[in-house]
């Protein structure tokens, strides 16, 4: 339960990152934020933190989101850190 309750969450934090890309005319919003910086905002609290526990759970996470065929996964070069990150690409 707790995996599919993760991924949705980041389901609906991919999902509102397109859209205020879309609608950012600057172009500073980037449609994707790195997996790593949603696993430690997920699972940053006391609950979590062993990191053994921590990273099984996220591997489980990681392997529903990229399972998805509404999110591509691409490992970019951002602000100088190499880093897998994950965009929504389907319609909001």
């Amino acid at each position: 339960m707790i995996v599919k309750d993760l991924a949705e969450k980041v389901f609906k934090k991919l999902k509102e990152q397109s859209k205020e890309a879309k609608l950012d005319k600057t172009g500073s919003i980037k449609p994707y934020i790195g997996s790593i910086q949603l696993r430690d905002y997920y699972l940053s609290s006391a609950a979590f933190s062993k990191n053994s526990y921590k990273n099984i759970i996220w591997s489980r996470v990681t392997k529903a989101i990229e399972s998805n065929t509404n999110i591509h996964c691409e490992t970019l070069e951002v602000s100088g850190e190499i880093m897998k990150v994950w965009e929504w690409i389907s319609g909001i």
